[in-house]
């Protein structure tokens, strides 16, 4: 989604909730974070073991993703990998869905 696209989404549905349907519950303000995967390695974005520790150590979308699940407000979270993208990047995406769900991103 193109970030300009995203943003006027985030402003009309947080003004939906805070000035037209304060009372519905349907209507949610929206938390944004954006951030451009190609500036961390694979393992810094999704997280990686660590040989000599013999320790997980979360990367950076999985930390994102664990703060959205553990924030209790009723405001809608939104975490966009915001950035150029390539073959490669799609096909790392690809190896972390699973078999049965929707066919391979193809090819740009």
């Amino acid at each position: 989604m193109d970030t300009d696209v995203r943003r006027r989404d985030q402003a009309a549905l947080t003004r939906l909730r805070e000035v037209e349907h304060s009372s519905d519950a349907a209507y949610q303000a929206v938390a944004l974070t954006a951030f451009n995967p190609k500036t961390v390695t694979l393992g810094g974005l999704y997280g990686e073991y660590h040989p000599q520790t013999h320790e997980w150590q979360d990367g950076l979308a999985s930390c994102l993703i664990r703060a959205a699940v553990a924030d209790a407000s009723p405001a809608y979270k939104w975490i966009a990998f915001d950035g150029p993208i390539d073959c490669g990047w799609i096909e790392n995406l690809n190896t972390v869905r699973p078999e049965e769900d929707l066919p391979p991103l193809k090819r740009l």
